[in-house]
């Protein structure tokens, strides 16, 4: 391979016959800038030149030894601090040390009754020998290999370790972490964190920040384990198929990290990473009512309540998420309130099939989950009615009851149609005004942002076109201006658009700026929320001066406080309140013009939607906002 992972030649006894004692290649080692080491599995193992394309077959030295014939399922090499080569041949771990021209090659150790399957050596010089069905470790200041077990069936595929010195073993049951102690920390498996979809791992290496990567059956999983969080990578990703190999597994100097499987090899950087930030809005696109659509005026999509006869009791309700960062991997779940007590996983089918259902009210809800299994808390809501049928009323039972209840069943229909003659007009006079502000929003975002990129575009295109880096400060503040409006035009648009018009996702936009903004000022920071948030319609007016209230205050604290650490809280009485605190130093309350028109902002946004900003000065800054709900 090339750079860039280009393919440049395949060299194999198939196209170069006898180049090489064996076809089963399963391990490689560089041994100098010339030569690498090849292992294979029917115990051959020798040096290529890549200069000559020449091949050393050493493995007659290693028939020498004498050894009584071993099973060699998998072939690890592993080149040690002092030039050393270990590798294996069944229950043998031998070794190789160049002399002069020539290559030594004696026995380290005689695991009995075992199949060493992979070995690691950290920097300290401490041993670990990963077995088929245990791992033995040998400390430097100790002559002896310690047998450590492991459940029954186990085999060590892979092993590596934290800078905390905590030993990570990959294998066919999970990931086994122990402590510096030797202690079992943490069992990763597909049975206790259902995130980890598969269990028999493959390879196991960390990414710069720490973060443990393990290839396995079922693609590539990152697992932190400062957060707990799991995330799974498949074929629908990019990965080469879901499938990797025993022993493919390696990290750059300059932090790539690389996965081999069955059908080639996936190289990425973990730190261009990025979460999707977009829940995934789910609509209602078709309804049928015993195998026939659903006929009404109005789509079925803006429809919030479904009336049936008792005898149309079969339904069927399709839907759609709208995420397309990797529609793939979009998941949905719904649940029929009155008919199942669980959420239902609907998997790649997007319909969900209710029949001989009771008559009753029922609501139906669906809600969807992006490629990053970000749930949207919001689900979308459909309400259906299935009438009583006439017999089982007490009008039929009793004839002297028949008059009264016709003649109230009469009145109260007529003033349900009137109700809900009344009501639909009301949703679609929302609903107009709604698709007017979602139609402004995104012409704004087509035509002004559009147009706002080609200048910033067009502004870099010009800057490095002339030469003289004196004379283009002007286009670099085009540039820089044209950056800035666009990012002030989607906080606009976010206000406009009235599917945010919620709480929740008030919230959920402040916390992404703040993850966001701060990162990149690296300040740590903390956002804590409330469990539960109540389900309130907020106006965009009302949200975006929350959110520049916020957004002022967490400004000051990059460019005045010299902070290194920020928390905010959010927390839900009677009212709401959002406390901003930082580890800066603070303000002298007598000078507080050094803050310019910044504290100023934060009391006219809250004064604006009725709430109240208390900003104070004690071991840093805290900013407290007062908002009321009602």
């Amino acid at each position: 391979m090339g750079k860039g992972g280009r393919f440049l030649e395949r060299i194999s006894n198939e196209l170069y016959p006898h180049k090489f004692p064996g076809n089963d290649l399963g391990a490689i080692c560089r041994e100098n800038f010339e030569h690498l080491w090849l292992h294979f599995s029917s115990m051959h193992i020798g040096l290529f030149n890549v200069q000559t394309k020449s091949f050393w077959d050493l493995t007659n030295k290693v028939m020498a030894l004498g050894l009584p014939v071993q099973r060699d399922m998998f072939p690890f090499l592993f080149k040690r601090a002092n030039g050393e080569l270990y590798f294996n041949y069944g229950r043998y771990l031998l070794r190789f040390e160049e002399k002069g021209n020539d290559y030594v090659v004696s026995v380290v150790h005689d695991f009995k009754d075992e199949l060493l399957t992979t070995y690691y050596e950290d920097h300290m010089g401490n041993q670990y020998i990963g077995t088929k069905s245990a791992l033995y470790v040998k400390q430097l200041t100790d002559a002896r290999w310690k047998y450590v077990g492991l459940p029954e069936g186990t085999t060590v595929k892979a092993i590596n370790k934290t800078p905390h010195k905590e030993l990570l073993v990959a294998t066919n049951k999970g990931l086994f972490i122990y402590d510096a102690a030797g202690r079992l920390k943490i069992h990763y498996n597909s049975y206790d964190y259902p995130k980890l979809i598969n269990d028999y791992m493959y390879g196991v290496l960390l990414d710069d920040k720490d973060r443990i990567w393990v290839s396995h059956n079922k693609g590539v999983t990152q697992i932190n384990p400062v957060t707990g969080e799991i995330t799974t990578f498949n074929h629908e990703d990019g990965l080469q198929s879901n499938e990797f190999n025993t022993g493919a597994f390696y990290k750059s100097i300059d932090g790539e990290l690389f996965f081999g499987g069955i059908r080639g090899v996936n190289g990425f950087y973990p730190k261009d990473f990025r979460k999707n930030p977009f829940n995934s809005k789910v609509i209602i696109r078709r309804m049928e009512v015993l195998d026939k659509p659903y006929e009404s005026d109005t789509a079925i999509s803006l429809l919030k309540r479904v009336e049936l006869p008792y005898n149309q009791n079969t339904i069927a309700i399709e839907f759609v998420p709208l995420e397309y960062t990797n529609p793939l991997k979009n998941k949905v779940q719904y649940k029929l309130e009155g008919a199942d007590e669980d959420w239902v996983e609907a998997g790649t089918f997007r319909m969900a099939r209710y029949t001989n259902l009771h008559p009753g009210s029922y609501v139906f809800k669906v809600k969807a989950s992006n490629n990053d299994d970000s749930w949207n808390t919001t689900p979308t809501t459909l309400e259906i009615v299935i009438r009583i049928p006439f017999w089982q009323s007490l009008w039929f039972r009793f004839l002297l009851l028949l008059l009264l209840l016709g003649i109230a069943y009469y009145f109260s229909t007529l003033y349900l149609d009137y109700k809900i003659r009344h009501e639909k007009l009301k949703l679609e006079k929302e609903q107009a005004v709604d698709q007017e502000r979602a139609r402004i929003s995104s012409d704004m975002h087509d035509d002004l942002g559009s147009g706002l990129s080609t200048i910033r575009l067009l502004s870099e295109i010009a800057k490095r076109k002339i030469p003289d880096t004196s004379q283009t400060k002007e286009i670099e503040r085009i540039s820089e201006t044209a950056g800035e409006m666009i990012d002030k035009m989607s906080e606009i648009i976010w206000a406009m658009n009235s599917s945010n018009d919620s709480l929740a996702n008030l919230i959920a936009y402040m916390r992404s700026f703040a993850a966001d903004f701060l990162e990149h000022a690296h300040i740590s920071h903390q956002f804590f929320i409330p469990e539960a948030i109540p389900d309130i319609k907020l106006s965009g007016g009302t949200r975006r001066n929350i959110y520049l209230a916020v957004k002022e205050s967490l400004h000051n604290v990059v460019k005045h406080a010299k902070a290194t650490e920020v928390m905010i809280e959010v927390k839900m009485h009677k009212n709401m309140t959002i406390m901003i605190k930082d580890n800066g130093k603070g303000f002298d309350q007598e000078k507080v013009r050094l803050f310019g028109n910044g504290l100023k902002n934060i009391q006219k946004r809250m004064m604006a939607v009725g709430g109240n900003a208390d900003i104070t000065s004690n071991n840093g800054t805290i900013v407290f906002l007062d908002i009321p709900l009602n």
